[in-house]
C-alpha cells in the first residue's frame, strides 16, 4: 500500500499543484504521509496534541464536511472539504481550536 502511494506520488500529486507522481520531492512527501480514510458518515475527532505533532490533511479523493456542535445535534456544515470542490488542505490545530470535527459525505481518502 505504501509502494503504491509513492508510486503516485500522493497527496502531492493530488494537489492543485504542478507536482507530478514522477517529481522526486512528492514522492519523498508521500514516503513520510500516512494515508487513511474515512467511510461515508464516519467521524474523525482530532486529539488536542498529538504525540507525533500537528499534521496537515490533504483530502485526495471524496469530500467531507467540518461540523460544529455536539455529535448528537445536526449543525450546519462551515466548510467543504475534498478533492475536486472543496477545499483540499486541513491543518489539524484548526478543528481542534474550534472544538469542531471532520465527518465524511462520500469515502475520503
Amino acid at each position: 500500500e505504501k509502494r503504491a502511494q509513492v508510486i503516485r506520488g500522493v497527496p502531492m500529486a493530488a494537489l492543485p499543484v504542478t507536482a507530478s507522481p514522477e517529481d522526486v520531492c512528492a514522492r519523498a512527501i508521500a514516503l513520510h504521509s500516512t494515508r487513511y480514510i474515512l467511510a461515508p458518515g464516519e467521524a474523525w475527532n482530532v486529539l488536542p496534541d498529538p504525540p507525533a505533532g500537528a499534521h496537515t490533511w490533504v483530502f485526495a479523493r471524496g469530500r467531507a464536511v467540518l461540523l460544529l456542535g455536539p455529535a448528537d445535534h445536526p449543525v450546519n456544515p462551515i466548510l467543504t472539504l475534498g478533492a475536486g470542490g472543496g477545499v483540499p488542505l486541513l491543518p489539524e490545530p484548526l478543528p481542534v481550536k474550534f472544538g469542531a470535527r471532520v465527518v465524511a459525505v462520500t469515502a475520503v481518502e
